[in-house]
């Protein structure tokens, strides 16, 4: 009996080792924005993904900001450089609550949990929340720290079809993540927790709540100071979403069409030099009206290379 015992304990890990080790496929899908830059690298337009989303295709080049990054991690994760994808005091936690309440009402989600959920969306059910907990081990396993928050901002809801950290950067403030203030990065570190409840279209006190309290949390471990946290509290929640460029539109629509399933598409495009040609184009297809010509088109390239520099296909779009 115990050579059986015995045989069955170390069948039944190898089991469990060959789950864990075994490789696992791609967390996310391929459905992304697609994002067409310009010569010097800076967006030239921009397409909703197949789901009407806008969703910037992972940069494996581009690091989060330290901003965010603490953020991030201080309000959703503070102990997520030192657990395994679970966070054990917190699991024993939740496990009381939710057998006292016989329903799943706290989850004690790391960041890496919410990755592993993110990836295969399933009801909040106590079986559910157990292989969230094993496929963020095996998710442990296989990335570093890094590339989890990365993952995690890459894919978080930011509200209505705003999805990923650089998306929701952009719509809410104009700006690349790396120029976030500390309010900003607050303001994106807590929408995921509850994009429909709290987005700054249905509920904008509710966010400033959330994001000052973040931001008070900031100032009392240190990380910012009194006057930091004052000014950061003054700054406003966004209340409009912007517009994402849409410029060379012609090219940009003939670029996406001819490239499916391309995300990132670079162009020899010089972004002044095609505001200044669509305004002589506008400028003088009204002068030609009067001649009968009611369309006009412009094609500039560098003869010595032959790049496309500014490509104008008619007055307006």
């Amino acid at each position: 009996m115990p050579r059986k015992r015995n045989l069955l304990l170390a069948g039944l890990l190898l089991i469990l080792s060959l789950i864990l080790i075994w490789p696992q496929g791609r967390l996310f899908p391929d459905d992304y924005s697609t994002i067409i830059y310009d010569r010097d690298g800076e967006m030239l337009a921009v397409f909703l993904n197949q789901q009407e989303q806008w969703h910037f295709p992972p940069d494996e080049a581009l690091i989060v900001p330290d901003k965010l990054k603490i953020c991030v991690t201080e309000f959703e994760d503070r102990w997520f450089d030192w657990h395994p994808g679970i966070n054990p005091v917190s699991v024993v936690r939740a496990i009381g609550q939710n057998i006292s309440s016989g329903k799943v009402v706290s989850g004690a989600s790391t960041i890496t949990m919410q990755v592993a959920r993110i990836s295969a969306p399933k009801s909040r059910t106590f079986w559910h929340k157990f292989l969230e907990m094993f496929t963020a081990f095996r998710i442990e396993l296989r990335y570093s720290k890094d590339a989890i928050l990365k993952q995690y901002l890459d894919h978080a809801p930011y509200g209505g079809n705003v999805v990923g950290y650089r998306a929701a950067s952009w719509r809410y403030f104009a700006k690349r993540p790396a120029a976030l203030t500390w309010a900003e990065a607050s303001t994106l570190a807590v929408l995921p927790n509850a994009p429909g409840l709290i987005s700054p279209q249905s509920n904008p006190q509710l966010l400033r709540d959330k994001r000052d309290h973040l931001l008070t949390h900031l100032q009392a471990e240190g990380i910012i100071d009194e006057t930091t946290l004052k000014l950061a509290k003054l700054e406003p929640i966004p209340d409009r979403v912007y517009d994402l460029p849409f410029n060379a539109p012609h090219l940009a629509q003939k670029l996406s069409l001819e490239n499916p399933g391309e995300n990132i598409i670079h162009t020899t495009i010089s972004s002044s030099l095609q505001k200044q040609a669509e305004q002589i184009i506008s400028d003088h297809a009204r002068y030609l009206q009067k001649y009968g010509i009611h369309n006009a088109a412009a094609l500039i390239c560098d003869t010595r290379s032959g790049q496309v520099l500014a490509y104008v296909g008619s007055q307006d779009f």
